[in-house]
């Protein structure tokens, strides 16, 4: 049966509404803490931890997923890491407790990673090759948009039907989306998967779990991962703390808030759906300019914002879509680099992204939190942040100049000459 299609197939739209549900999940906390801390008659800031729970379980299962379930076979393993996801929801909608609250969001964490990588796997099967790059950032724009309406709708359900109402409907959604995912997706063994199952020795779970690793020797994975690292991370230092530099700093009244976090939402998922455009045209030649405008707009903040409302606004805004220009680049590449190179290691390579995404987001936290003590307010993370920044931008460089080395070693080895011996 032929699979590869537009950019807007079925395949791809349920793709997109398994990346918005995945979201919706993680985000939906953030915005309806106080009534599930005075449902479990629980400090608010412990019910806020929840949410870097979940980062953290992320960041650490995703990788070591992808390794334990390599050999299974990719449409059984998303549909059992979905079966994993409805049931680690539906624990959560049922909870009586924070202590089995907590438990149900580990359990969801634990597989929402590996679910987004796995899924992403697909996107050779379902499209052709010159439209991957934008369906990937199609993909991602699900997470975009669960971030601006995942929140407030997780939020306007709570106030009608009670927080556990919030993940009854999540909850729904998944099975929904698992059942046209079962019915539209590709069944057959793809080629990475005959790949791996040629690989010398994989049949010995060392040999197996060394031929997975060997795609982090690949200078091109190395310096792939640390750009995303260190991008996120500079982000993450102003972002962490955009809620008070907006109030505090920028001005924005406390009513006028959703709005405006509305308006970033909105300018993130313009960010999503114009990295395919950026990585279509461009590729990899845009994400040195990419990082070196949000080290310049992170710079700035400080600046922007004294000088008035509409400046630090329309700074934020700007911040925001440079947010994810990167995002079908950095992918593209995980997934090239192992197609090329380790085909039994395509799920742990798609997994790297995801995995590097969250590390940064903590170091950046991190960061953010120790540095505002001594920068003198919320807009002067901006100038931590692009430290960090600054420091993508060249790694990002050093990426272009082994990629183009790549390249022409490449093609001399493919040219006659290069081929006698």
């Amino acid at each position: 049966m032929e699979t590869k299609r537009g950019v807007l197939s079925i395949p791809v739209v349920a793709l997109v509404a398994l990346s918005f549900a995945l979201g919706c999940s993680e985000f939906i906390v953030v915005g309806i803490l106080p009534e599930i801390a005075g449902s479990l008659a629980v400090e608010i800031t412990l019910v806020g931890n929840l949410v870097g729970v979940f980062a953290g379980v992320y960041a650490v299962c995703t990788p070591v997923l992808a390794l334990a379930t390599a050999r299974v076979r990719k449409f059984r393993l998303l549909m059992a890491l979905c079966a994993v996801f409805i049931v680690g929801n539906v624990a959560a909608a049922l909870a009586p407790s924070y202590e089995m609250l907590l438990v149900a969001r580990v359990l969801a964490a634990s597989v929402s990673g590996a679910a987004c990588t796995v899924s992403m796997t697909f996107v050779k099967d379902i499209a052709a090759p010159e439209l991957r790059p934008k369906v990937i950032a199609v993909i991602f724009a699900g997470f975009s948009v669960a971030s601006v309406l995942g929140v407030p709708l997780g939020t306007a359900i709570t106030q009608a039907a009670g927080w556990h109402a919030a993940f009854w409907t999540i909850s729904a959604l998944l099975v929904v989306v698992t059942g046209v995912l079962a019915a539209v997706l590709p069944r057959g063994g793809g080629e990475e998967e005959e790949a791996r199952d040629a690989v010398p020795g994989s049949k010995g779970g060392a040999a197996f779990l060394l031929s997975q690793l060997a795609v982090l020797k690949e200078p091109r994975t190395v310096l792939n991962a640390l750009q995303i690292l260190l991008s996120m991370a500079g982000l993450y230092v102003y972002y962490t703390y955009l809620n008070p530099l907006l109030v505090q700093v920028v001005g924005v009244p406390e009513a006028a808030l959703p709005l405006a976090l509305s308006a970033y939402g909105a300018m993130a998922i313009l960010s999503n759906l114009s990295a395919g455009v950026v990585a279509d045209r461009w590729g990899q030649r845009a994400l040195p300019f990419v990082y070196g405008a949000l080290a310049a707009l992170l710079l700035a903040l400080p600046f922007s914002t004294a000088a008035g409302p509409v400046l630090g606004m329309a700074n934020c805004l700007a911040l925001a879509y440079v947010t994810a220009l990167h995002n079908s680049q950095v992918q593209v590449l995980f997934m090239e680099v192992a197609e090329e190179s380790f085909p039994q290691a395509l799920n742990f390579a798609s997994s790297l992204n995801p995995t590097f995404y969250n590390i940064g987001i903590t170091v950046g936290s991190l960061v953010g939190g120790t540095a505002l003590a001594g920068v003198g307010g919320y807009a002067w993370l901006g100038p931590v942040g692009a430290a960090l920044a600054a420091a993508a931008c060249g790694v990002a460089a050093l990426l272009r100049i082994k990629l183009a080395a790549t390249s022409t070693s490449k093609e001399r080895d493919a040219s006659p000459e290069g081929a006698r011996p």
